[in-house]
């Protein structure tokens, strides 16, 4: 007992330099294992960035603004964090994005590793390898009425498959944050920013004859 007693304190108070240097680096490596772990959790606690929540309410301000005067069209820029997208939903009803997983460009069949970057907006391509939809469901943060929102994290649901090329999915958005547009009429958008593309873009504001219409630029 006691020898064991003599080894505990001549680690916690070694008398030696290659003593003080194994408690040295004992003490760091579970500080590392320690903070490690802490670090990843408030990442993903606090996705949303200060600056990202900033700049979705310059987005709303910039589309109320144009949305004041026929013709009227602007640039904001667009910050958002890794994994989030912006996207618009009419009252009561769900998002529809439509994504293929594999497209040809030049002849080359390329896969696309980043699917959410094909918004609904574009036409098929061939060869298509899968064509996965995915339903957004309305969020209670609308509050019935149409709206914008920032959705950064989400969880999918009811996967179901047609064939092998078809996949039907709904999305719920778990951390979200909306603004209520009121009776302006916005036209159907959407854009995701993955961790590999730009953190900053920019959105075109478009007054198309009392229409309100969003392009996203990459």
């Amino acid at each position: 007992m006691a020898k064991k007693d003599k080894r505990i304190r001549t680690f916690l108070f070694p008398s030696s330099r290659k003593g003080i240097m194994l408690k040295f680096l004992v003490s760091v490596l579970l500080a590392i294992l320690i903070f490690t772990p802490t670090c990843i959790f408030g990442s993903k606690f606090f996705r949303l960035s200060s600056q990202a929540k900033d700049n979705f309410n310059d987005v709303v301000s910039t589309i109320k603004q144009v949305a004041q005067q026929e013709g009227d069209v602007k640039t904001v820029l667009l910050i958002m964090d890794g994994d989030t997208a912006l996207l618009t939903f009419e009252k009561g009803k769900g998002h529809e994005v439509t994504y293929r997983t594999c497209e040809s460009k030049s002849g080359v069949e390329t896969c696309e590793e980043k699917p959410y970057r094909i918004t609904y907006q574009d036409t098929p391509v061939s060869p298509v390898r899968k064509e996965i939809h995915t339903t957004y469901t309305y969020p209670d943060q609308c509050f019935g009425k149409d709206c914008i929102c920032l959705c950064q994290e989400r969880e999918v649901q009811g996967t179901q498959q047609e064939g092998a090329q078809v996949v039907f999915e709904t999305a719920t958005c778990t951390q979200i944050l909306c603004s209520p547009i009121g009776d302006l009429s916005v036209k159907k958008f959407y854009h995701y920013r993955s961790e590999d593309d730009p953190r900053r873009t920019f959105l075109e504001v478009k007054n198309d004859n009392g229409d309100i219409v969003l392009t996203s630029q990459r």
